[in-house]
């Protein structure tokens, strides 16, 4: 078969400009983010003492989508790095504090908190049954059972839960999905003269944050668990400061994302 050469350089442009188009036309086909809605609440008003030390939960609406605009870049990079298509996309979709107009009220509320403080020796389940009851007592049974019924991740912040305590998941892997999560604005933690401090709100280098323990509790939610191994420190499902994702994980999260959006 004879081919002109004229024919040649015509086939060589077509081809050119045919990957040329699908360039362009690829990320309108790509496959898009799933996207997760969160709602936070916050108890402005429950003081909770120790040792003399009055805490109350400092976080703002501002702050609050500083928190979300952090976990994106986490799940974003981690979802990047393995080179996954697709993804998680979290969007603030209320913010609520709230305000305990009794004075008796919200005292009572904070010693409920304060009772939390010395459960150190309960199992984890009794613990978890513990920490539900007083977010009921707090945020209401209306708010807390009506999320496990719906595809919104509530996050629930209170000022101090313990010395060793910044948060926590309360979930489940069948419908209806118990998605609450609890976290603490104040923090004892590698404290040098025991008394309790405002939490740092985004990451800073190998130092723990507000917005690294919502990313690794909003982890179990899509069924991440924890690693053992102290040398992982760099991932987010490690107890520390790291914020990285394995591929794995990275794969798990995006699924359980699909079926919670549902």
């Amino acid at each position: 078969m004879i081919i002109k050469r004229g024919n040649k350089s015509n086939m060589m442009l077509g081809i050119i400009l045919l990957l040329f188009l699908i360039s362009k036309l690829q990320p309108i086909f790509a496959e898009t983010p799933t996207g997760l809605n969160i709602d936070i609440y916050v108890a402005k008003d429950i003081p909770v003492v120790r040792d003399g030390f009055v805490m109350k939960s400092w976080i703002e609406e501002g702050h609050a989508r500083d928190l979300v605009n952090c976990l994106n870049n986490i799940y974003e990079r981690g979802i990047a790095t393995a080179h996954l298509s697709g993804g998680i996309k979290f969007s603030l979709k209320h913010f609520h504090r709230i305000h305990i107009s009794h004075e008796s009220q919200s005292a009572k509320l904070g010693l409920a908190l304060e009772s939390l403080l010395g459960a150190t020796k309960e199992s984890t389940k009794n613990l978890r049954k513990m920490r539900r009851q007083v977010l009921l007592n707090i945020f209401g049974s209306e708010i807390i059972e009506s999320n496990d019924r719906s595809s919104v991740i509530n996050i629930y912040v209170v000022p101090f839960l313990g010395d060793n305590f910044q948060g926590s998941a309360t979930f489940s892997r069948r419908i209806p999905y118990r998605k609450d999560i609890i976290l603490t604005d104040w923090t004892n933690r590698r404290s040098t003269d025991g008394i309790p401090r405002k939490r740092n709100l985004l990451p800073l280098p190998k130092v723990n944050s507000l917005c690294k323990t919502l990313g690794h509790e909003i982890g179990h939610v899509l069924n991440l668990t924890h690693h053992n191994e102290p040398k992982l420190a760099k991932y987010l499902m490690v107890g520390g400061w790291g914020t990285l994702l394995k591929r794995v994980e990275a794969e798990l999260a995006i699924k359980t994302a699909r079926i919670l959006a549902k």
